[in-house]
């Protein structure tokens, strides 16, 4: 108007918050009877589910675990290789009564996977030996209260991988990723990427385990007919499926893994799962699935999780696993499949050992 401003505002009464509502709950989805993305994709998955014939004979398992085979194959996009291991050491640590070879190993062409090679010094040749994969790298479970120095004292040469994407292979979040969108969708990028060019971060995972056992079996150390697998978290997903693929893993001890696939379909939230996902997996598969097709093989699943990062209830964790559970009794190796609960407390150092 040409002039200061002022003039006083007229007082005005804000409307309540119910009083906006445009239905009585004030949501669609209550009030309405309406769907939500999560609705429709558990409407989606149930309608996508493969057939699950039972898991009654021996004849049935061996079909399934031929069928879990080649799914996984299909859909995780994996590449097998029959050349021999690229191996490059960098040195090694002296410890009081075991060594820390430290190296590299190549996977594929270009593709080298950080690796620790831990033999105790007061054990002959031809030793029980552990794959171990932890989702948080491979130093998570080095500390000397971790996993591996009590594997290693227990007379196993572990080798201990940082398969793509995990430890010293995670790249860390860029200037215009937030800590908290990294927390929740971790690795992004590069598992879309993996997508886009028809591979999956979890078969890329998977071949950067089994070129780890193809080194194992060369060594000298190591007794060829006893290498065992130890994962966690995302690891312990990948490693599943790696022993899936490779009967050399005799037995798989698997720590705060994710339940199930399914599990992700009926959570809204999800936390650090988007690198595990296989496109097109509960078309064929789910994870109990690939439990079911290890039987007789001993199994550990302990301190299994929801998306979330939460632990869930052993008694849910094995109706979860029911049809594994049917498949081990069919070959009379019920005991060989268990499921627990430690809480983070504990040692599962003797968890190989057990499952004989």
């Amino acid at each position: 108007k040409g002039r200061e401003d002022n003039e006083p505002e007229q007082p005005i009464e804000p409307e309540t918050f119910e009083g906006l509502w445009c239905t009585d709950s004030g949501q669609v989805v209550t009030s309405l009877g309406g769907e939500t993305v999560t609705s429709l994709n558990i409407k989606r998955a149930e309608q996508s589910l493969p057939a699950r014939p039972p898991l009654a004979s021996a004849q049935a398992v061996a079909a399934h675990r031929e069928l879990m085979k080649q799914s996984v194959e299909r859909l995780t996009a994996v590449e097998r290789r029959t050349d021999p291991v690229k191996v490059t050491p960098f040195g090694q640590i002296e410890k009081e009564d075991y060594r820390i070879e430290k190296l590299i190993y190549e996977t594929e062409p270009g593709i080298v996977i950080p690796a620790l090679l831990f033999i105790h010094k007061h054990r002959s040749a031809h030793n029980p030996a552990v794959i171990y994969a932890n989702g948080d790298g491979k130093a998570a479970g080095a500390s000397p209260d971790g996993d591996i120095p009590r594997l290693v004292a227990r007379g196993y040469v572990v080798l201990a991988v940082d398969v793509r994407g995990s430890g010293e292979t995670r790249p860390l979040p860029n200037d215009e990723q937030s800590m908290d969108v990294y927390r929740y969708f971790g690795h992004y990028d590069s598992a879309m990427t993996a997508n886009l060019v028809g591979k999956t971060m979890v078969g890329m995972r998977v071949e950067d385990i089994i070129r780890g056992v193809d080194m194992l079996a060369a060594r000298p150390e190591v007794d060829g007919q006893q290498i065992y697998g130890f994962g966690v978290g995302s690891g312990a997903l990948t490693l599943l499926h790696a022993a899936v693929l490779d009967e050399r893993i005799k037995r798989v001890a698997l720590d705060r893994m994710l339940v199930s696939y399914n599990s992700a379909v009926n959570h809204k939230l999800h936390r650090d799962v988007f690198e595990s996902v296989v496109p097109g997996v509960l078309k064929s598969y789910d994870l109990p699935d690939l439990a079911a097709a290890l039987a007789p093989r001993a199994v550990w699943i302990v301190d299994a999780q929801d998306p979330l990062g939460k632990l869930v209830r052993v008694a849910e964790a094995r109706k979860a696993y029911a049809r594994a559970i049917e498949a081990f009794k069919a070959l009379q190796s019920e005991s060989k499949l268990r499921m627990e609960a430690r809480d983070g407390r504990g040692e599962l150092g003797a968890v190989l050992e057990d499952s004989k």
